[in-house]
């Protein structure tokens, strides 16, 4: 008995739209005479009838009504995730299995999507072992060919599981890309205990490897750089990519952070500021003159006073003499690294 919920008890006295049909010796003999590619491509690793179930009723022991049986390649999910990277990837990354987390949520969101069998020119079929199929794979719709149907029993006596017929009719609206949807249950309501996104997550990890995306970047930056990228393997890319190491988001911006305030002036605005806050300040002035005595004008007295408290300002409140300039900006920057809105934007 099948255990997933797409697939109905295999009836083998009849070939329906939506079977799937085994390697048997006798099929791959018709590969092997009309094409050949079919037989010799490993990863083909199933066929899907697409015909349509009424046309392949034999009654009263004639023929069915059609003259071809049509067939679609059935390919590893792993071949249909990368197919999809390659969408989403820089072409020296191509072939690396290596993704960064954008391209890997994408892909995550579309591998759901092809699950629920709500993707063009493509069925999803999960692994069941109760009727033969060994790992998740999927339907290429368009890689189809056909046989004539006086080769009917070769593909009945190759066929090893069966659609339930809302899903038939599922495949038969993607091949015939009809403007209404055909409804039919999905994943997260039949496998309550098994949600898509946990499964969906757990196939690309099979596959792919999420690496982040600035280990990417400087990583092929680096490559392009030297002029080694044109000349390495897929391989060798993936491991140097893998082997990269960059600082944590947080320790870069406190490094960057830190250079950028290395040529900003703390102290010296300030004291600008207190300069020309003293200068012009007529109640000090007044308050100066009334302190000190002595044959010189008080105008003198004044400027003497504020020049000696200009001076002293500027040996106090300067950026290059000052120690306490640079934990002033390492404390700056501690508090804005502990700052958890900032925290969040930086990750």
């Amino acid at each position: 008995m099948p255990t997933h919920y797409v697939y109905d008890v295999t009836k083998n006295t009849e070939l329906c739209q939506g079977d799937v049909l085994k390697r048997s010796p006798a099929l791959i003999g018709l590969f092997d005479e009309y094409f050949p590619y079919y037989s010799k491509h490993r990863d083909y690793i199933y066929f899907m009838v697409l015909t349509q179930t009424c046309d392949l009723v034999r009654r009263d022991g004639e023929p069915c009504n059609a003259s071809y049986i049509s067939l679609a390649a059935v390919r590893p999910i792993k071949d249909v995730v990368l197919m999809e990277a390659w969408k989403h990837q820089p072409a020296s990354l191509q072939g690396t299995k290596i993704v960064g987390t954008i391209v890997r949520n994408k892909l995550a969101m579309f591998l759901e999507s092809l699950m629920d069998n709500n993707k063009a020119g493509l069925f999803y079929l999960h692994t069941d072992l109760d009727v033969g199929i060994t790992e998740p794979c999927c339907a290429f719709l368009q890689l189809s060919i056909s046989f004539r149907s006086v080769h009917y029993d070769k593909c009945l006596d190759a066929k090893i599981a069966q659609l339930k017929e809302p899903f038939q009719a599922k495949l038969g609206w993607l091949i015939g890309n009809m403007y209404s949807r055909v409804a039919t249950t999905e994943w997260n309501i039949e496998r309550k205990d098994e949600k898509v996104a946990k499964v969906a997550s757990k196939m690309l990890g099979q596959t792919i490897e999420a690496i982040d995306d600035d280990r990417i970047k400087v990583a092929l930056n680096e490559l392009q750089a030297d002029g080694t990228l044109g000349t390495m393997t897929p391989e060798q890319i993936a491991a140097a990519v893998k082997n990269k190491k960059i600082d944590p988001k947080l320790t870069q911006f406190k490094k960057r952070a830190q250079v950028t305030m290395a040529d900003i002036k703390v102290f010296e605005p300030i004291r600008a500021l207190a300069v020309s806050a003293l200068k012009s300040d007529a109640e000090l002035k007044a308050g100066i003159v009334s302190l000190i005595g002595g044959g010189q004008s008080p105008d003198d007295v004044v400027g003497e006073v504020l020049r000696m408290v200009t001076d002293k300002l500027r040996l106090t409140l300067s950026d290059a003499a000052s120690a306490a300039r640079d934990e002033y900006i390492a404390g700056l920057v501690t508090d804005l690294m502990a700052d958890e809105v900032l925290k969040k934007f930086i990750k």
